[in-house]
């Protein structure tokens, strides 16, 4: 299996996700992963998360498991 750069993380710099998608996000300065989607202007998150962090990399959901 071929590794990922940067484990598949995209940084918020290079590259945003389509509008309302719901992905994978990390933060900080709390270094949290969670679920947000993104709304174009801010990002609505999974939990409530402090007004100070931002979101630094992003990426797609994995596939659900085959049952």
């Amino acid at each position: 299996m071929m590794e990922k750069p940067n484990n598949g993380w995209i940084s918020v710099d290079d590259r945003l996700p389509p509008l309302e998608t719901v992905v994978l996000v990390y933060q900080r300065p709390l270094r949290y992963v969670l679920t947000a989607e993104y709304l174009g202007d801010s990002w609505e998150f999974s939990e409530l998360m402090p007004h100070d962090t931002r979101v630094t990399h992003w990426q797609p959901l994995p596939k659900p498991p085959k049952e």
